[in-house]
């Protein structure tokens, strides 16, 4: 394992009720999904507000990279579900996998805790994955009934391997951090305290 500066998520957010925590960090823009109630589940304002942010972080030449983190150990539950499912659809374009994709800087998904669906998908759009070893990786979507419209069939497959996919996504169940790393899932692990 090869040395990495620390992430300490709970010193950036610092007391912070935002949702969608942004701070700049010796070149490298940290945005924490800060949502403990919902187990950090993306709403469509924090789509939106993580859209912009990304928009100016692209022509900010003080930024060099960007590190997509979950506040109190969990990365996120995925879109928020009840959000969703509460009313007529609401679209946002572009979803965040996409804006993580066309980032033309390094974008890292520094996941601790669960990473889940829409989550998952999020930090398979982004450049590396860093895990903790208390990681755990799921696709729910068929158990929620939804589709996955943010790259997931296309990205986890290319990650994990298209039967291995299919597991994932057909079972819903959930991987480790162990297991999300042998299979390619992740590039590296580390323990919680040093992500």
């Amino acid at each position: 394992m090869t040395e990495h500066a620390k992430l300490d998520v709970d010193e950036l957010i610092d007391g912070s009720d935002d949702p969608l925590v942004a701070k700049l960090q010796a070149g490298v823009l940290v945005l924490i999904v800060n949502r403990p109630r919902a187990r950090n589940a993306i709403s469509l304002d924090m789509r939106k507000a993580f859209a912009r942010i990304i928009e100016a972080a692209e022509s900010d030449d003080e930024i060099k990279a960007a590190v997509v983190a979950g506040a109190h150990g969990i990365f996120s539950s995925g879109a928020d579900i009840k959000e969703v499912l509460s009313g007529p659809a609401r679209v946002f374009r572009p979803h965040p996998g996409e804006v993580a994709r066309s980032f033309t800087k390094p974008i890292i998904a520094a996941v601790d805790g669960v990473c889940v669906t829409g989550a998952l998908e999020l930090a398979l759009s982004c450049d590396f994955i860093i895990a903790s070893s208390r990681a755990r990786f799921a696709d729910t979507h068929a158990k929620v009934g939804l589709f996955p419209g943010w790259g997931q069939t296309a990205l986890l497959s290319s990650a994990v391997g298209v039967r291995r996919a299919r597991q994932m996504s057909l079972t819903g169940e959930f991987i480790d951090a162990e297991k999300a790393f042998a299979w390619g899932l992740v590039n590296e692990l580390a323990a919680p305290e040093d992500l």
